[in-house]
């Protein structure tokens, strides 16, 4: 989110999924702060120098960049969405924040349930996916300053929310954090 000249909250919308785009765009046709763009998160410099990105977000204050569930879909070199983050991040004004949760291989006794849910998503629609450690899932901020408490377990973003039920390996597989670009 980035304000737009008016001083509201403008958002941009990104999907590689032409049926999607179209369907956001549809819903979000009369909502003169929301836009849609068709296009793939993987190659930064198409969707930064897309003209609806450039114009509708005001690049001299503080933007919210977030990448839920996105890149751990990257189909290729295990370091590339690092690179992918790092031309992301260097674009964004200072006082920018960047949200990412990502497939995380907890290195411990649900590595193996990890794993076999791995081979389970490559035979899927989604084509595959990869489970990176915490170090992996850090070196996505790089550069940025952590907000506690860095990364860590989705579920734990809400501390003193009741816990009402023990957690379970789906919880203590997927992670996420916030940086912020000082």
């Amino acid at each position: 989110m980035s304000p737009n000249a008016a001083g509201a909250d403008a958002v941009v919308y990104v999907d590689n999924d032409p049926v999607i785009t179209a369907h956001g765009r549809a819903l979000l046709e009369e909502n003169e702060l929301t836009r849609y763009v068709e296009g793939d998160i993987f190659d930064p410099r198409s969707i930064l120098d897309n003209e609806t990105v450039r114009t509708h977000l005001d690049w001299h204050q503080p933007i919210a960049l977030s990448q839920i569930a996105t890149l751990h879909h990257h189909k290729g070199e295990r370091s590339a969405p690092a690179e992918v983050m790092r031309e992301y991040i260097d674009a964004l004004p200072r006082g920018s924040y960047v949200i990412i949760s990502h497939l995380l291989d907890p290195e411990s006794e649900d590595t193996a349930v990890m794993r076999e849910l791995e081979q389970a998503v490559a035979r899927g629609s989604l084509g595959g996916a990869t489970w990176r450690t915490r170090t992996e899932i850090e070196e996505l901020f790089d550069g940025l300053e952590m907000v506690d408490p860095g990364i860590t377990e989705l579920v734990r973003w809400w501390p003193d929310g009741p816990q009402l039920k023990p957690l379970t390996v789906a919880h203590r597989i997927t992670a996420g954090g916030i940086g912020r670009k000082l």
